[in-house]
């Protein structure tokens, strides 16, 4: 056996199966776990339950998860003896689910908003058709202080297959915070193997195949870096092996037929240069470089011959001040 499991003991859950399963993986955050608990138990949408999958942690994660379930019934905790990997949790996080639908926290981030799972569980209610539905990324610093919101859509709205699919592919993403249609998600096959860094992005694309999607255009989670986010930290392959591929998969799939020319494009440009852009602006420009080299060998005219090259040259040679201030510059010639 590799794994335990205990549940709150008041008061009794019975039989009743929930609308809503709200899993949290953790490993080793000990830290951060009771805010992403807290912020869960904060919802003013309360008919879910809680799985706790604890991956073999070392710290006091696990007494942590259990004082929780000892005081709420809802809860119920997974330990692992041994380290299974993150993927097999996801997935060991979503066979255990009872509800329709199914939101994700990791342990290191929170929901900002109480009424997140309230307005999530609205809106895949009136819309049978969506798969999933997410909100704006908001990102935190280690400190604890907000670094960047990102808004993919203007406006709560359903977005169709065809425009979210591009959303998705933009990493507009994130494990925490999107609530996703357990029987769409089934249907799937579940989180994909061998794409560590974009599993999350991949099963996004394969849930846009099978219907629309939902967005919510308000701050309702939090997406915390910190210097133990590993899937911040990808290899120099991981443009080549896995993020290109999943572009790839999108075009061939049910959904390539239905974007544009200039839509793939769009789409394939962006794929080859976010991950140094990421590196480049929050000051690591030899990294950043190093990535932009490896998607220059793989795909050269779509790497070299796009503006975010020379937006990542001019970041790099003037600094954050002078290229803020020659954008700034631009952008008041650009208004007339």
């Amino acid at each position: 056996m590799t794994t335990e499991a205990d549940s709150g003991t008041v008061p009794p859950a019975g039989d009743r199966v929930p609308a809503l399963s709200v899993t949290v993986t953790n490993y080793n955050y000990a830290r951060f776990l009771p805010q992403a608990l807290d912020s869960i138990l904060a919802q003013t949408y309360t008919d879910y339950e809680i799985i706790v999958i604890d991956n073999a942690s070392t710290d006091d994660s696990l007494a942590v998860a259990r004082q929780y379930a000892a005081r709420d019934a809802r809860i119920r905790v997974i330990a692992h003896e041994s380290n299974i990997g993150a993927l097999a949790s996801l997935r060991e996080s979503c066979d255990e689910c009872r509800g329709r639908y199914r939101v994700h926290v990791d342990a290191d981030d929170w929901a900002i908003s109480p009424t997140a799972f309230a307005r999530q569980v609205a809106l895949m209610d009136a819309n049978p058709q969506v798969t999933f539905v997410y909100s704006c990324l908001t990102m935190f610093g280690p400190d604890g202080r907000k670094t960047h919101v990102s808004r993919p859509f203007q406006g709560d709205q359903v977005v169709p297959a065809p425009e979210a699919v591009e959303a998705v592919l933009g990493f507009t993403l994130n494990h925490t915070g999107t609530m996703i249609r357990l029987d769409a998600y089934r249907l799937t096959g579940g989180y994909p193997d061998g794409m560590p860094h974009v599993d999350d992005m991949l099963l996004g694309v394969r849930l846009c195949e099978l219907g629309d999607v939902g967005y919510i255009d308000d701050e309702l989670y939090s997406f915390r870096q910190h210097g133990d986010n590993v899937h911040l930290a990808p290899q120099l392959a991981v443009v080549r092996e896995e993020f290109i591929p999943v572009v790839e998969a999108a075009f061939n799939g049910p959904l390539g037929p239905r974007l544009s020319p200039q839509a793939r494009r769009r789409i394939m440009r962006n794929t080859l240069v976010h991950l140094p852009t990421q590196y480049i602006f929050r000051g690591e420009p030899r990294a950043g470089w190093r990535l932009w080299w490896e998607s220059a060998r793989a795909r050269p005219v779509d790497t070299v011959l796009q503006p975010r090259t020379l937006a990542l040259a001019a970041r790099t040679v003037l600094g954050p001040r002078g290229f803020a201030f020659v954008s700034d510059r631009a952008r008041r010639w650009r208004a007339g």
